[in-house]
């Protein structure tokens, strides 16, 4: 994970354009613990195998024009949150250092959100010596509020699936 989120981040520092509507971009990675990833198997069906999200990485993007720290004059720079949110995608997706992406495994909770609000784009790489998945979510920072603390945090979620309400 180290390798990969070092290669991410100098791909990121690197590009132009990121650098011109993102102000920062965070990485944050986990691996899931094994009874994690058993309790999927059994719930789904699946072979470990078939488990794309062993790994993880979520790349939190601020998007400059909403950035209070960022200096610049924003008005100027004419790019959306979603825009941010596209050019880090397309750094993660030609990512090189053999990756390649699964764009089988790719989903746009941006444009599409989910019911709930939650909002982020998810690829899965795959590293093409030894197989295995990273899953890969980007994210503007609104949408991980949203995400963890707001009306998608997988506490309510879990809460809608075992009937007992959430507080506020």
């Amino acid at each position: 994970i180290r390798r990969f989120r070092e290669d991410l981040e100098a791909a990121l520092r690197r590009d132009p354009l990121v650098a011109r509507s993102c102000s920062k971009v965070a990485i944050q990675s986990r691996l899931k613990t094994p009874p994690s990833a058993f309790k999927k198997m059994l719930k789904s069906a699946k072979q470990r195998s078939q488990l794309f999200d062993i790994v993880g990485v979520r790349v939190i993007v601020t998007h400059r024009a909403t950035d209070p720290a960022s200096v610049e004059d924003r008005s100027a720079e004419g790019d959306s949150e979603e825009q941010c949110i596209q050019r880090v995608y397309r750094v993660v997706a030609s990512m090189s250092g053999g990756w390649s992406e699964d764009r089988q495994r790719f989903k746009d909770y941006v444009t599409s959100p989910k019911p709930s609000g939650y909002q982020s784009v998810h690829t899965s790489l795959r590293h093409n010596e030894t197989g295995i998945f990273i899953e890969v979510q980007i994210r503007s920072e609104r949408m991980h509020r949203v995400a963890e603390f707001g009306s998608a945090a997988h506490s309510n979620y879990k809460a809608l699936l075992l009937g007992s309400p959430t507080t506020d």
